[in-house]
């Protein structure tokens, strides 16, 4: 499969005249035969496939329009992304990377992909780095007029690593700052609720009330939010009298989807939060099943966010005593987990299990799935230990807890678990 060759003289032009050649490139990519290809393999999971197809496009590109060109950027854009997504962060790093030495100005897009291809590799100091270039880019927009959810996103992204870094200071001012910024319910709901994460990970009863304060915030801030309505057929009606098509409320019905995962997003985050404090089960279990509810019905069977909802749940069950009904629950987070990769190709689920690695979910791409995995290994051979006559299952899944927890390279504080800091949209 070709690039076509015919198709370049057209994108010169219509780049050459574009005010925004991001966005155009973007869209323009789009239409090319191997980027869309490109997309549908990574879609089901065959990012291999996928990167070398979008190798291919930056070649061509590049070679007829220079490295330089807003198109050539959006495909190493594209290709660097399916490669974290593989989580090949080294070579996403490398991608990246390779145009620094270049004078042109950098995206903050591009400087936040690589500073979480950094983190990932265990390289915190340079993703702090990293990230700082990426909030310096947003504030020093030409037209004095910076875009305030760019730099919001890129202000918590520095705040989160700032936390895994122990910067404390510099993590609440970043954080803090993000919250403020955020213009849509999702926006200003995570960064509440990453503070709360970085005010539990303090421990100190203060900063606890307060964590506890700003989860009940960010949770009634994407609950009450008008994007977080589901859009009705009266509504869509009432647009189509109005003038509006069938853009209008596609549009409308995806920005509603967005702000309810970000409230079930939420939702988790502040029932984890519950749970770590001790404050009781009641509000986490029911936060917790709301959230459940959400994704069951936003998303794809097997999800891994679904997956760790279950897993948040069954650790509730444990906490009230209900050890059977527990047990189901984790049961269904790890086979839900497990069963994405076999669902996808059952080949390279068999190459894992064979090289004595975990077979994580191959569809939902984030660096979070080892983390998913681990937590919820370690919940149920802790729930097993304290069975009678299952100590031994305890103690085969506690080996499988530890194998996963080895080959993992971020360590977040005591308290916190990754998926808390709304570091990857996956969760």
């Amino acid at each position: 499969m070709l690039l076509s060759q015919r198709a370049i003289p057209r994108m010169r032009r219509l780049l050459s005249s574009s005010s925004d050649q991001a966005a155009e490139a973007n869209a323009q990519l789009e239409s090319l035969h191997e980027v869309s290809t490109a997309v549908d393999l990574a879609a089901l999971g065959r990012r291999t496939e996928a990167a070398s197809l979008l190798e291919r496009a930056v070649e061509i590109c590049s070679g007829s329009m220079g490295e330089d060109c807003a198109l050539t950027r959006a495909a190493v854009h594209r290709l660097a992304q399916v490669l974290y997504d593989d989580q090949r962060f080294g070579a996403a790093e490398a991608i990246l990377r390779k145009g620094e030495s270049n004078a042109r100005k950098q995206f903050p897009t591009e400087l936040l992909l690589l500073s979480k291809a950094q983190l990932f590799q265990g390289k915190i100091p340079v993703a702090v780095e990293t990230s700082s270039r990426a909030v310096d880019l947003c504030q020093q927009d030409e037209d004095n007029t910076p875009d305030t959810d760019a730099l919001g996103q890129a202000l918590r992204q520095l705040g989160v690593i700032q936390v895994l870094s122990g910067e404390e200071d510099d993590a609440e001012t970043s954080l803090l700052r993000a919250a403020r910024l955020g213009s849509t319910s999702a926006d200003q709901g995570k960064g509440l609720a990453a503070v709360a994460a970085f005010n539990i990970a303090r421990g100190d009863e203060q900063s606890v009330e307060e964590a506890v304060e700003l989860l009940n915030e960010a949770c009634a801030t994407t609950s009450e939010s008008d994007e977080h309505k589901e859009p009705t057929a009266t509504a869509e009606a009432e647009s189509e009298k109005e003038g509006g098509d069938g853009n209008d409320a596609a549009a409308s019905a995806a920005t509603s989807k967005v702000a309810r995962l970000a409230h079930a997003s939420v939702l988790s985050t502040a029932a984890q939060g519950e749970l770590v404090l001790e404050r009781g089960t009641a509000t986490a279990s029911e936060r917790l099943g709301e959230a459940l509810k959400i994704r069951e019905q936003l998303l794809p069977i097997g999800h891994p966010a679904t997956a760790w909802t279950l897993s948040l749940l069954a650790r509730c069950h444990v906490a009230a005593g209900e050890a059977v009904t527990a047990e189901g629950l984790f049961r269904a987070a790890l086979d839900s987990l497990q069963g994405i990769a076999e669902e996808v190709d059952d080949g390279i689920a068999r190459r894992q299990r064979s090289a004595g690695t975990v077979a994580l979910p191959l569809l939902f791409a984030s660096p979070l799935h080892p983390h998913t995995k681990a937590a919820t290994l370690r919940g149920y051979s802790e729930l097993l230990l304290q069975w009678e006559k299952r100590e031994a299952e305890g103690e085969v899944v506690a080996r499988q807890a530890e194998k996963v927890e080895s080959s993992l390279l971020l360590k977040p504080p005591v308290g916190l678990t990754l998926h808390m800091l709304h570091l990857d949209d996956v969760y």
